[in-house]
């Protein structure tokens, strides 16, 4: 493994605990019915923190990928307007000018 993939694979395991930690503040072990507000904003905000963490070190391991370079595609027949949508405008529309 290299230093990003341990980098990462710590950084997940934290985020774990920090989520571990979230369900213990909120006693959400013995799954309550209601919560305090404050302990309810609280956890939201520590959601909400662990959400950007996660999602950034998840661009972190998209960035460290290696992929091939794309093949160009061979070029097609061009395949023509159908008569419904000519570029014309419509009957009764005056086309805007910006300058007089």
């Amino acid at each position: 493994m290299s230093a990003t993939d341990d980098f990462i694979s710590h950084a997940l395991q934290q985020a774990e605990y920090a989520l571990l930690n979230v369900r213990n503040l909120t006693d959400m072990v013995r799954a309550p019915l209601t919560l305090r507000r404050g302990v309810a904003q609280r956890a939201k905000a520590r959601l909400k923190l662990l959400e950007v963490i996660v999602r950034r070190l998840v661009l972190l391991l998209a960035l460290s990928l290696r992929l091939a370079p794309v093949r160009p595609r061979a070029p097609g027949p061009a395949t023509p307007l159908p008569p419904a949508a000519s570029p014309r405008l419509p009957a009764g529309r005056r086309r805007l000018s910006i300058a007089p």
